[in-house]
């Protein structure tokens, strides 16, 4: 594949068909904005530039992003005035740079279709994508002879057959590009789809690439936002199911942009996978579990209806069973914690045992702190462990206990209240009722 120089995204519109206060490009699918999938896929073509161009509102939005330029187009004028604004700014292009535009709200356009399109570049003048639809909202790719002659506006056909939708992903060398969108003329705005005819006018060769339209869709609203996350949960499943991951129901799990699921993990109906989650080998994930930037390791069992949240790393063999919650913490090697616990910013060492009941207070209104179980401990059922807290190797705590004093290596504690039985006290009760 020939090298990218730049990506452009166009995402200065408004979105008014969303009904939210939210910028359109922002809201998202699979747990990240829409904007977040076009600028993963453009970085998998490894370009020297990734440009958005954004209105003011959406700058603001976008001011943590690293590594992107944002240009902000001061005028609102279409498509092509959006692009013209790009190159103006884009000073050091040379000739045959290649440089691919996308929309915001396109935002399951795949890398590697964006690499065939380059690939057929070549003596073109420049590439369009479309996919095969029946819906009369989008515009149509008009073909003659095997060549792009037009993109024209959606048209409301009675009878739905099927066309070549566009898909609004072009690539261009730079001068073709810059030649181009000068020549369009303002109707109402300035149209980017006129660079095709324009070209064909001109004696210039316009191809284009198909693809289907689960990758193809654009948002405009709500429906098309869930219509989106529909194909982006099918396609996550297939990729996942092809690297020999089982889902055993995959229609009820939900992944996200940056789920990372490795072979021969199993994952039970009904899992949510969060922003941020590696699931390595031989995982096992039981049912109603929920996941969010974490890490588990090789041969791990979660669930069921675990919560395993942020910063928090599961070990190779370790076992975090039901109704527990780990929060900012490590958990070793082969642990186990398998009922009714929460464990917050917490590391325990491998091997350890802990018991059904047993919750960590890390917080103290004010501020969060540490604990520290070393290798090999047991920690009872229904203990409190109030941090900041270190239990040594090798240690065990009574069941029951609320401990709030460091524990040495290989040592017993126990801090409960002594029971105390006071023989015959009901048969007492109910002689005095008695009497």
């Amino acid at each position: 594949m020939n090298k990218v120089h730049t990506v452009i995204v166009l995402a200065a519109g408004y979105g008014k068909r969303m009904n939210s206060n939210l910028p359109k490009v922002l809201h998202k699918i699979g747990n990240f904005p829409m904007l977040e999938h076009v600028i993963f896929n453009a970085k998998q073509l490894a370009p020297e530039n990734i440009v958005i161009v954004v209105n003011q509102s959406l700058r603001e939005n976008l001011s943590k992003l690293s590594d992107i330029e944002l240009i902000t187009q001061e005028s609102i004028l279409g498509t092509g005035y959006a692009v013209r604004t790009a190159l103006h700014n884009l000073t050091e292009l040379r000739d045959l740079d290649i440089i691919v535009v996308q929309y915001g709200d396109t935002p399951l356009i795949k890398s590697s279709t964006i690499i065939e399109m380059i690939d057929i570049l070549q003596n073109k003048a420049l590439v369009c994508l479309g996919f095969k639809s029946h819906k009369p909202e989008y515009g149509r790719l008009i073909i003659e002879n095997g060549a792009l002659k037009a993109i024209v506006e959606a048209q409301n056909d009675t009878v739905k057959r099927e066309y070549l939708a566009n898909a609004g992903v072009i690539v261009a060398y730079a001068k073709e590009l810059h030649n181009l969108v000068r020549k369009i003329e303002r109707k109402h705005e300035y149209h980017l789809t006129d660079i095709v005819s324009i070209a064909a006018t001109c004696g210039l060769e316009v191809g284009y690439v198909v693809t289907d339209e689960a990758e193809g869709i654009g948002i405009n609203n709500r429906d098309d936002l869930i219509k989106a996350e529909v194909y982006f949960q099918e396609d996550k499943r297939k990729l996942f199911t092809d690297l020999g991951v089982t889902l055993v129901s995959p229609k009820t799990l939900f992944f996200s942009l940056d789920t990372q699921i490795f072979k021969d993990t199993v994952v039970d109906p009904y899992v949510f996978f969060g922003p941020g989650v590696t699931v390595q080998s031989e995982v096992r994930i039981l049912s109603f579990s929920h996941l969010e930037h974490c890490v588990i390791m090789k041969g791990a069992t979660i669930g069921p209806f675990a919560r395993i949240r942020k910063n928090t790393t599961i070990d190779d063999h370790a076992i975090v069973g039901n109704f527990v919650e780990i929060k900012k913490s490590n958990i070793q090697r082969n642990v186990k914690i398998k009922h009714l616990s929460y464990i917050g910013d917490t590391e325990i060492g491998h091997g350890s045992n802990i018991g059904a009941g047993t919750i960590v207070c890390n917080y103290d209104g004010k501020n969060k702190h540490k604990t520290r179980i070393g290798r090999d401990c047991f920690i009872g059922a229904n203990s409190s462990l109030v941090a900041p807290l270190n239990i040594h190797d090798n240690s065990m705590i009574a069941a029951g206990s609320v401990i709030v004093k460091d524990v040495p290596k290989e040592s017993f504690a126990i801090a409960r209240e002594k029971q105390i039985i006071k023989e015959n006290f009901n048969k007492q009760l109910k002689d005095n009722k008695n009497i």
